[in-house]
């Protein structure tokens, strides 16, 4: 598929509550890049983080045979309901053998544009009790957890067939999507003087080794001055370069030495002769804020011909 995009594509992965934690300790998604953050009943007054976009999914032990449900109790106007509001039961149901139980699965939606990334934590209540009682009642079971939003994961601006796609620090992790012929280049910070610089540790034979320069003042330099490391691939060549390439650089003395710092990516590579011309935002990108003045970052997206594709082919929805 030909690609208008350098996007970062998210990898499914289900984090899930850790037990052990104490109340309030803060659960990060840690440095994957998620789809979905998974809160288990081990989750019970935990804080998590996740990212801008991602969805938020509570799993609970039910019955319905003895009447009992979840229901959310409290939450904040900004976080809102989950999606359904009442969840989603799974399990033998009022229908199924007595005792016979199951699970209720509640799902929150992140890409609102008023949930914006915060430190702050939203609360959210959910009560275990049924139908007919009265709320003043205690619950049979209460479950309370926080959750904060950060920023997404940045993604590389869209770059036209045939222009280079150019990587920096904040895209560390990335998927990034290329057709034959575009050149992919890294520029990360460097620092001669102090004896480390960027390594490529692992790359398939396939797309190769880069060429690698430097920007700046170098080994000749000032002590602690530093500079730029720019590595460069090519993505055509004799060997048919279509496919997948996972690339990982290390910050080191020495190819052999230890790393102070790792940048990973993947490269997939298509057929420039694919059929479409564009490619859909990456799931963090579901709503694309294009109000005066739009920002660097989201100008691509917002660009005529792109935004005319993209409303037609991909789940977006726009600001104006």
């Amino acid at each position: 598929m030909r690609v208008l995009s350098a996007s970062v594509l998210a990898v499914a992965l289900v984090l899930g509550a850790c037990a052990g934690s104490t109340e309030d300790d803060d659960v990060s998604q840690g440095d994957e890049a998620l789809t979905a953050l998974t809160i288990t009943e081990a989750g019970n007054n935990k804080t998590f983080t996740v990212e801008k976009g991602k969805d938020v999914k509570v799993v609970l032990p039910a019955n319905a045979t003895t009447g009992y449900k979840w229901k959310v109790a409290s939450t904040n106007r900004t976080f809102g309901y989950p999606t359904p509001k009442d969840g989603t039961y799974q399990g033998g149901g009022a229908n199924g053998p007595v005792g016979s139980g199951g699970k209720t699965t509640f799902v929150w939606k992140t890409n609102s544009p008023i949930l914006r990334p915060s430190t702050a934590a939203h609360k959210v209540v959910l009560e275990y009790r049924r139908p007919f009682e009265s709320d003043d009642a205690p619950a049979a079971k209460t479950f309370t957890f926080k959750v904060k939003i950060k920023e997404a994961a940045a993604e590389p601006p869209p770059a036209p067939p045939g222009r280079p796609i150019v990587l920096f620090e904040e895209h560390d992790k990335s998927t990034i999507q290329a057709t034959v012929g575009q050149v992919v280049t890294v520029r990360l910070a460097e620092n001669p003087t102090t004896g480390y610089r960027w390594y490529v540790e692992s790359v398939d034979r396939t797309l190769g080794q880069p060429t690698k320069t430097f920007e700046g003042p170098g080994a000749s330099g000032p002590v602690g001055s530093g500079g730029t490391a720019v590595m460069t691939w090519k993505t055509d060549g004799p060997l048919n370069m279509v496919g997948s390439h996972p690339v990982k650089l290390k910050y080191s003395r020495g190819e052999t030495g230890a790393a102070a710092q790792t940048f990973e990516f993947t490269l997939n590579i298509a057929a420039a002769d694919a059929e479409n011309e564009f490619a859909c935002p990456p799931e963090s990108l579901r709503t694309i804020n294009c109000m005066p003045i739009v920002s660097p970052r989201m100008a691509p997206y917002c660009a005529g011909d792109y935004r005319s594709w993209a409303q037609d082919n991909c789940e977006v929805s726009y600001l104006d």
